[in-house]
């Protein structure tokens, strides 16, 4: 997986720490952890960022639905994570979304077509 997420400067500390551990843990397919990294961040945003947020995890999230045969529950949260994330292509905060988009459809194949 080749995402970049290259962090703005001037942007918060606490967000860039949590999104860096998010893609830390996504690399590593541990896609409910990635979760909990970014739940409580979410919660405290305005809305332009809280929708950005809901759309990493909803997809995240859909991968380790995947990955447990919820094939269902993935393709849910994968066309509204995906729509989500579409708002803010190419990039947001530092985030690749073209990359992330294209890793997620390349490994979902079967819910993303």
């Amino acid at each position: 997986m080749n995402i970049d997420f290259n962090p703005n400067p001037g942007e918060n500390q606490e967000e860039h720490e949590a999104l860096r551990r998010f893609f830390e843990l996504y690399r590593e397919g541990r896609f409910y952890e990635c979760h909990d990294v970014l739940e409580a961040l979410w919660l405290d945003m305005g809305a332009r960022r809280r929708t950005f947020y809901q759309g990493l995890l909803q997809c995240a999230v859909a991968r380790h639905h995947a990955e447990k045969g919820n094939l269902h529950g993935a393709r849910i949260l994968h066309r509204d994570g995906t729509a989500k994330l579409e708002l803010y292509r190419p990039e947001f905060m530092g985030v690749d979304l073209e990359g992330f988009l294209k890793d997620l459809k390349d490994h979902l194949p079967e819910i993303s077509a």
